[in-house]
């Protein structure tokens, strides 16, 4: 009966901390997404979550990330082209032919543009919003915000076929699209 015990334990634990690593618990913010973020930091509030830099850029000073302003620039893309118009921000500051605005580099455009990771794209959302699940008072510091899923950049442990996406229709949850699909390219650099 106790071994029986013990293996219910164990089996449990393994189902259940990897849940607690990616959604975190009242007690444990595991990953937090900016909700719990701000709970954190109760001098941050919807006014100074982000800074306009005046050069196609945007800090979120929650998480010192710095994003692109404008969040459409590519449209929807599948996940090799995604990957492929940061590749091209980075050598010419286009995304699929357009411009992408970014002038945060004395004037040219910088050249360490990445797909957010799953937890910085989640760490953007407000869940208590919906379409889009953003902070109250983005529209003040980003353009052409779709209702709709953004890529990150990693793909699904055992799925190479899936990506993590973060839809922003739906209260900001986090879910998996296979790269064949298209969804809103949204790029993202370390700050300062």
């Amino acid at each position: 009966m106790c071994f029986l015990r013990f293996c219910a334990v164990v089996i449990g634990l393994i189902i259940f901390v990897p849940f607690l690593a990616c959604y975190g618990t009242p007690g444990y913010p595991g990953i937090p997404t900016a909700r719990a973020a701000d709970k954190l930091d109760s001098n941050t509030s919807s006014n100074h979550r982000f800074t306009d830099n005046s050069d196609g850029t945007v800090t979120d000073n929650l998480t010192g990330l710095i994003w692109l302003q404008n969040a459409n620039v590519a449209g929807a893309r599948n996940w090799t082209d995604a990957l492929a118009d940061v590749e091209n921000l980075n050598r010419d500051g286009t995304m699929h032919g357009t411009s992408a605005g970014d002038k945060s580099k004395g004037g040219g455009h910088q050249n360490d543009w990445r797909l957010p990771n799953r937890s910085e794209l989640s760490g953007l959302t407000d869940s208590s919003n919906n379409n889009p699940a953003l902070p109250s008072g983005y529209a003040r510091f980003f353009s052409g915000v779709q209702s709709d899923s953004y890529w990150s950049g990693d793909t699904l442990k055992g799925g190479i076929a899936y990506a993590w996406v973060v839809n922003l229709s739906d209260h900001g949850i986090m879910d998996t699209a296979n790269k064949i699909e298209t969804c809103y390219v949204w790029p993202v650099r370390a700050g300062k």
